[in-house]
């Protein structure tokens, strides 16, 4: 803070006890513009990610650390564990209307804790009625 004290007259002026105060924000260059690429959709790591059924609009939500395009063709072509890969097999007409872009990317993170608890959220709120139901316990937090 610099101090100042003006005096006035009429052929000078003179500053004394005046009190000027300097202010200014900053910011960033990388705010304004980037130097990297955005990451391409398929190529995106620890994700959630959902499946519409083009055909019959079932959902599944799931989760992957891997690249999203390694996971659906997984669930696409080769993991018959999968219940999205059951459910295709199951019908044929869901078979031919599915495919890549049935699958969106909901949520990333840079956990995999925070994955699992992103996961269960879009569970919780979206209701998917492909993936296997699992049991939960309540439990009550007495305070």
């Amino acid at each position: 803070m610099l101090s100042v004290r003006c005096v006035c007259s009429l052929k000078s002026l003179k500053c004394e006890d005046l009190e000027i105060k300097l202010a200014f924000t900053s910011f960033k260059i990388k705010t304004l513009i980037t130097a990297k690429d955005s990451v391409p959709r398929s190529l995106r790591l620890t994700i959630v990610y959902k499946f519409t059924c083009a055909e019959c609009n079932s959902v599944y939500i799931g989760e992957t650390s891997r690249h999203l395009s390694t996971r659906v063709g997984e669930h696409l072509f080769s993991d018959k564990n999968s219940y999205v890969y059951k459910h295709l097999q199951g019908s044929s007409a869901c078979r031919e209307a599915c495919d890549e872009k049935c699958f969106a990317v909901l949520e990333s993170a840079n956990t995999a804790y925070k994955l699992k608890i992103k996961e269960a959220l879009h569970k919780m709120w979206e209701g998917p009625d492909l993936n296997k139901p699992l049991h939960h316990y309540n439990i009550s937090l007495n305070f």
